[in-house]
């Protein structure tokens, strides 16, 4: 449980500017810091998840993948229409982990049309971006699951 003084801390940094902000975040080691470093990313990627996503994983989205990436955290229902190779895995993928770390105890349940494309195209870009953070991302992962918690984990089938 946060302190007091870590809580007016994280309190305070979240209050600056975005960019006053991203400086201080950017000068936290994680050795010195990790827990207000975490809060305040789980704090801030809630409601920010383009940051969040571009943060954790060294990635800028293109206007696409950023228009998707919003409409999954402001509706409860989004489809995306698009061609093939066009990054909806990738960007899924990203999605699911933004989710499920920023959403404590949350469960998220992906699917596909086989289950060769759950366990080979997103669960593959879900296994590569957990390993590839730039973050140590919390939680067990397995072929087609990441488990944080009993009550707070992802799934394919």
């Amino acid at each position: 449980m946060m302190g007091t003084n870590e809580e007016r801390l994280t309190d305070y940094i979240l209050s600056l500017p975005k960019q006053d902000r991203d400086y201080i975040l950017s000068q936290l080691q994680p050795e010195e810091s990790s827990f207000i470093q975490e809060v305040i990313r789980q704090r801030l990627g809630a409601e920010d998840p383009v940051w969040w996503i571009e943060d954790t994983f060294g990635v800028i989205l293109w206007d696409k993948q950023r228009e998707i990436v919003e409409s999954v955290k402001n509706n409860k229902r989004t489809a995306v229409a698009s061609c093939h190779a066009a990054g909806k895995s990738f960007t899924s993928a990203l999605v699911c982990l933004w989710f499920l770390n920023c959403h404590k105890n949350s469960t998220i349940i992906s699917t596909a049309p086989t289950a060769r494309q759950v366990e080979q195209v997103l669960w593959k870009e879900i296994r590569s971006a957990f390993k590839n953070a730039k973050y140590q991302l919390p939680g067990e992962l397995l072929l087609k699951s990441l488990t944080i918690d009993d009550k707070w984990r992802a799934f394919g089938f």
